[in-house]
C-alpha cells in the first residue's frame, strides 16, 4: 500500500471509499506482503511492522505486488530486487483469421480474451501457462483446432446426463481442465505445433527487445529522472533476454527431438 488506501464509507459502510493517508508517504517500499488494514472495532487504518525497528531506524512497508513500471509511474522509483516485476507482451487473433470461431472458442474456455495482455516475468519460468495456452491456441491448423474441439464436444456429450443437475461453474470447470494441457509447459502436443510455438515467442520476444533504446554509455552524466528511465529499460531487458534464453532452450529441445 502507500499513501491511498481503501476504508468503509462513513455515509454508507457497505462502500468503500479511497482515503489519503500523508504519513504513509513516510514509509519507503521493500519487498514483503501487505500489512495495512482497517480495523472496524476502533474505526482506524493500522499499519503493522514487518519487523523490529530501532530508534531512528528507517521504517519500510509493502507497497503491493506491483512491476517496476508501476512503480516508476505512480510512485517515482524503481526497485531493482522487484520479485513481481514483469514485462507486458500484447497478443491478438484477428476476426479476418478464418479460424477466428474456433480460436476464439478455445481461448473462451480457458477465459482468455482474442486480445489479451500477457506478463513475461523474471526467474526460471517467465512464461507462463496462460501466455502459453493463447500461443498454442493461435499457431492451430484447422485440424488442431478440429481435434481439441471435438474432444471438448465429446465430453460434453457423453457427461450431459450427468451434469445436467451440476452448477454452470462446475461445467465451466469441466471444459477447462479438459484444455489444462493447453496451459503446461511440457504437455502432450504435437512435435510441429510445439517447434512453431516456440519459434512464434522467440520472434515476438526479440521483436520487443528491438523497441528498447540504446543503453546509454554514460550514465553518470544522466539526470536522476533519465537515470530512473534507464535503470528501467535495462531491468526490463533483462527479463527480456532471461525469457528469450528461456524459450531458446526449449526451442532447443524441440529441434534435437
Amino acid at each position: 500500500m502507500s499513501r491511498q488506501n481503501t476504508v468503509p464509507n462513513s455515509d454508507n459502510p457497505t462502500e468503500n471509499v479511497s482515503a489519503l493517508i500523508p504519513i504513509w508517504d513516510m514509509f519507503n517500499h521493500r519487498s514483503g506482503r501487505l500489512s495495512t488494514e482497517f480495523v472496524k472495532s476502533s474505526n482506524s487504518c493500522v499499519c503493522y511492522a514487518d519487523g523490529d525497528f530501532a530508534a531512528e531506524d528507517q521504517v519500510f512497508i509493502f507497497y503491493g505486488v506491483r512491476t517496476n513500471a508501476d512503480f516508476l509511474v505512480h510512485n517515482g522509483f524503481v526497485y531493482p530486487d522487484n520479485e513481481h516485476d514483469a514485462v507486458k507482451i500484447r497478443l491478438g487473433v484477428s476476426r479476418s483469421d478464418p479460424l477466428y470461431s474456433l480460436r476464439h472458442r478455445l481461448l473462451q474456455t480457458l477465459s482468455l480474451s482474442a486480445l489479451a495482455e500477457f506478463f513475461i516475468t523474471p526467474g526460471p519460468f517467465p512464461i507462463d501457462g496462460k501466455l502459453l495456452a493463447f500461443v498454442r491456441i493461435f499457431n492451430m491448423d484447422q485440424n488442431g483446432l478440429d481435434d481439441t474441439c471435438h474432444v471438448l464436444q465429446f465430453n460434453n456429450a457423453v457427461s450431459v446426463i450427468s451434469c445436467l443437475s451440476e452448477t454452470l461453474k462446475d461445467w465451466i470447470q469441466m471444459e477447462e481442465n479438459l484444455c489444462l494441457n493447453l496451459t503446461l509447459v511440457d504437455g502432450t502436443l504435437d512435435p510441429a505445433l510445439e517447434t512453431k510455438c516456440w519459434e512464434f515467442l522467440q520472434v515476438r520476444i526479440n521483436l520487443l527487445i528491438k523497441q528498447y533504446p540504446t543503453p546509454s554509455e554514460n550514465v553518470d552524466n544522466l539526470s536522476k529522472f533519465q537515470q530512473l528511465a534507464h535503470t528501467q529499460i535495462q531491468l526490463e531487458l533483462d527479463i527480456l533476454k532471461n525469457a528469450l534464453e528461456y524459450v531458446k532452450q526449449h526451442l532447443d529441445i524441440m529441434l534435437k527431438s
